[in-house]
């Protein structure tokens, strides 16, 4: 089955430039995300109160989809294995605008003026450096003729525009690479004619067109060279390789069965591991702590340091991959395991007396992602903790619950430690305070059960002179609700809550598709759920149930599609 053909549309620099397609109308539903998202932040963050289930489903029916644009990392990613070589170019690009906390949600088509410059800049300089090994490049680059550079330019194209090209198109390349020969030579129409496939739309867009269902007219069958790249951005954020490819050249990937048979290949690659780590980077809130954005009061806390940070970021995320991929226990692990990967300087915040590399820390540290530095670090104000973050990230990204919006003219300047008060007595005035209270109360009791670990991840068991209190309160969930003493009590509770389960498998269709969930997700979200709870907590099992579920394939129509 050949895909639909879109129109060759090239880039002007200083222009806001659209993206032109058939199917592709650039608006985000009522279900969808624009703008600065909901990742884990204070108490502030606006939203709508989910109720006791958490969240609940938009009545969105079907979620709607728009075209989704490379982010730097996948566009980074993808350069890297059309060429072979690693790739920062897109370091380079204004940051990548995040929704529901993820920097792969779609964005608007329209290309901002700095951004299309910087496009411009990213071609010439890829291209220029591939064009400088044009025998690595080009398997008959030494007899330099028209033939091989034909036959280079049709196999280069369908890589990086991930589908075969239409008759005209290919017409299209094949002068532009005369033209750039008659003017320097046969390197120089190579330069052009790669510069001009990285600008086209097909290869910085994600577009998907699909054929409309004859039995359901409201969705779209994706083709198997877009189903090729669904599967491979969603797994390792970069093009489909050379078996990817020759699976939608066949025509194989309409079949269930050989859809689930490239992703389990796929998920054993090196490159799924990357995937993962990005995915729990942003859902878990780590990117400022990654990017050495995250600062701390030095005459408070004189050890923090760019090292110690680095070192904090990498415990977290080799948990993770230890987790996910090395069968040390799934979900669960992720909020009991007590696994901490110990470099330089994390051993005076672990107190290991020396020891580092792999090892079990002590109980106090049996939360998983939770008691790692890394995350108590994150969600902690530069000068102390904070019970509040630290509730709201529980509630928002674990839970998948919005808050109600804070009231307006709300005074919410944070005010300094007092040395006579703990964290817990100085935010007992949000619970007098009717204007706060409500809100407050869904998210304080979460966040005083981590109040013996200090704004760096620090253990403590007093504040101020005074014996830390590590009880907290769950309310307003599903099967969980109860006070419990400590974080490694709340790691366990979240452990086994189904709540947890299935907001984990919201988080990873939010991530795979770009988008929030609706009501036409609802069964897969479920089916998800299940299966952590039969495989164990096998995450990857979770990501196997998504890929090879119905709406994996398919894509909703919108009402201007033809």
């Amino acid at each position: 089955m050949q895909p639909k053909r879109f129109p060759v549309v090239f880039w002007l620099v200083g222009l806001n430039v659209t993206v032109l397609g058939a199917g592709c109308t650039g608006q985000v539903s009522s279900a969808g995300a624009g703008g600065t998202g909901e990742g884990a932040g204070t108490v502030d963050d606006t939203g709508t109160t989910g109720g006791p289930g958490g969240g609940g489903v938009n009545p969105v029916a079907p979620a709607s989809v728009v075209v989704r644009r490379l982010n730097r990392s996948e566009y980074d990613n993808t350069i890297r294995d059309l060429f072979g070589v690693e790739s920062s170019v897109a370091q380079d690009f204004p940051s990548d605008e995040t929704a529901l906390g993820f920097d792969n949600i779609a964005a608007a088509l329209t290309v901002p003026n700095l951004l299309a410059e910087r496009y411009v800049s990213a071609g010439e300089s890829v291209a220029r450096s591939a064009v400088a090994k044009a025998e690595a490049l080009v398997d008959c680059a030494p007899s330099a003729t028209d033939a091989c550079a034909a036959k280079f330019i049709n196999q280069f194209a369908e890589r990086a525009w991930r589908r075969p090209l239409a008759a005209e198109e290919s017409q299209t390349l094949q002068a532009i690479y005369l033209k750039g020969k008659q003017r320097e030579g046969f390197k120089t129409g190579l330069e052009l004619v790669i510069r001009s496939i990285l600008l086209a739309p097909d290869f910085l867009f994600r577009i998907e067109v699909g054929d409309v269902d004859a039995k359901n007219k409201r969705i779209a069958i994706l083709n198997p060279w877009e189903i090729a790249s669904r599967l491979s951005y969603f797994l390792w954020q970069s093009m489909p390789d050379a078996t990817l490819f020759e699976s939608a050249r066949k025509g194989l990937l309409a079949n269930a069965n050989e859809v689930k048979a490239q992703a389990e290949r796929m998920l054993a690659d090196p490159k799924a591991h990357a995937t993962v780590k990005h995915f729990h980077e942003q859902w878990l809130g780590l990117q400022p702590l990654a990017a050495g954005a995250l600062n701390k009061d030095k005459s408070m806390y004189p050890q923090w340091s760019p090292t110690l940070a680095k070192a904090m970021h990498d415990d977290v995320t080799r948990l993770i991959d230890d987790v996910i991929f090395a069968g040390a226990g799934g979900f669960e692990a992720l909020f009991q395991s007590r696994v901490g990967y110990v470099d330089t300087g994390l051993e005076a915040i672990y107190e290991t007396k020396g020891r580092t590399g792999r090892i079990e820390l002590g109980a106090e540290r049996g939360a998983g992602v939770l008691a790692r530095a890394a995350l108590l670090a994150t969600y902690a104000h530069h000068n102390q903790s904070s019970p509040t973050r630290r509730g709201v990230f529980v509630r928002k990204q674990l839970l998948c619950q919005n808050l109600p919006p804070p009231p307006p003219n709300v005074n919410n300047v944070l005010s300094d430690p007092n040395p006579s008060q703990t964290t817990r007595e100085r935010l007992a005035r949000h619970a007098s305070d009717p204007s706060c209270a409500g809100c407050h109360r869904l998210v304080d009791p979460i966040g005083l059960a981590f109040e013996n670990f200090d704004a760096v991840g620090a253990w403590r068991d007093q504040e101020s002179g005074k014996p830390i209190d590590a009880g907290g309160e769950l309310v307003n969930t599903v099967g969980i609700d109860g006070t419990f003493v400590g974080l490694a009590a709340l790691g366990k509770q979240l452990s086994q809550s189904e709540m947890a389960q299935e907001c984990l498998s919201r988080q990873w269709l939010r991530f795979a598709h770009g988008r929030e969930e609706g009501a036409d997700d609802v069964e897969v979200i479920a089916s998800m759920k299940d299966s952590l709870r039969a495989s164990k907590g096998n995450v990857l099992q979770l990501l196997l149930v998504l890929a090879t579920s119905p709406g994996f394939v398919t894509r909703p129509m919108q009402e201007s599609s033809p």
